[in-house]
């Protein structure tokens, strides 16, 4: 079974020249929140260390891109 998480980072592969209206640092922080970027998924923890957010903005960032691509 495709999780609901699978979907929306597959939706994102194959829409996401759709989203070019974010700004670009939104991108970045949910492909690797994901794993696009590495394979690897990682906490909201990881990714603020990783981007100099908190991990409540990282969760806020990634937040956004998941509402886009289900508008999409």
């Amino acid at each position: 079974m495709v999780t609901d998480e699978k979907k929306l980072v597959e939706k994102y592969k194959t829409e996401k020249y759709r989203l070019s209206h974010l700004q670009p640092r939104y991108l970045e922080v949910f492909e690797y929140r994901t794993g696009i970027v590495d394979g690897d998924s990682h906490t909201q923890k990881e990714t603020g260390k990783k981007f100099g957010i908190s991990s409540t903005r990282a969760a806020q960032l990634e937040a956004r891109v998941k509402y886009e691509l289900e508008q999409l």
